[in-house]
């Protein structure tokens, strides 16, 4: 098999040894023990970075809760528009791309906007945990379940830190950039790793918050993988073997 050479995975049942792209993916068990153990060597780290950031020598939290455009400018890959964006970049690329069904296109756009949406679910977990960000007078591992009961989850999940929404929406568009464009994997993760640090570093979230919603934002860019492959491609992959299958003679009915 040849290495990736354009922007795109191989879709899903095509052949594989036709000189085309295909996607190597390193085995899920692997990535959940890297994430456990990121985890782990996190919590002990969650106290003493909090207060390095707040401390006066830093001056890190005051400086970036100080300085809006800059820390908006830094934090722009955590935001959903980001992936908007990266999605309707992809769409107009991919449409001048002569190699490639116009029907599929948007394979790309949709895993992008998918887990963003998807993205979302930190919101029932920091609801759920109920642990609250650096700083809002409650121990770091100080739980508080399901927080104002269904209307905490509508309508205040604020102060509440575990998972990190950033993270998670920055790392689904990572996952799923490195899905869709994997040549340029250590930009998207580069990007998903610099968003993280800056939540660390304004005190907005402790270490195993980011690491948390690293993990939720993996997750969520394979489930949107699946439903875009399952729910999108397969569909149209079905109808292009049954189409390639047909004789001249077949269209007036079975010979």
């Amino acid at each position: 098999m040849k290495s990736m050479s354009n922007a795109e995975c191989q879709m899903p049942n095509e052949p594989a040894g036709d000189g085309r792209p295909v996607c190597c993916h390193a085995p899920w068990w692997l990535l959940v023990i890297i994430f456990v153990a990121l985890f782990a060597v996190a919590i002990p780290l969650d106290m003493p970075l909090a207060k390095a950031a707040s401390g006066d020598e830093s001056g890190l939290a005051s400086f970036l809760k100080d300085h809006r455009t800059f820390t908006w400018i830094w934090r722009f890959p955590g935001n959903f528009f980001f992936a908007a964006l990266a999605a309707t970049h992809l769409l107009a690329y991919r449409w001048f791309d002569r190699d490639v069904l116009k029907r599929r296109i948007w394979r790309g756009p949709a895993i992008l906007i998918i887990s963003g949406i998807l993205s979302g679910l930190n919101t029932v977990g920091k609801w759920a945990f109920g642990f609250y960000r650096p700083y809002q007078g409650f121990a770091r591992w100080d739980p508080h379940w399901f927080r104002g009961g269904w209307r905490g989850l509508v309508f205040n999940t604020s102060n509440l830190g575990f998972p990190s929404g950033d993270a998670t929406m920055t790392f689904a568009a990572a996952f799923s950039l490195a899905i869709i464009m994997p040549r340029l994997r250590w930009l998207w993760f580069a990007l998903a790793i610099s968003v993280s640090i800056e939540r660390i570093c304004e005190n907005a979230h402790y270490p195993t918050d980011v690491v948390a919603g690293a993990f939720l934002g993996w997750c969520c860019a394979l489930a949107a993988r699946k439903i875009t492959d399952t729910w999108l491609v397969r569909p149209w992959t079905q109808l292009d073997e049954m189409a390639a299958a047909k004789t001249p003679g077949d269209i007036g009915g079975k010979q």
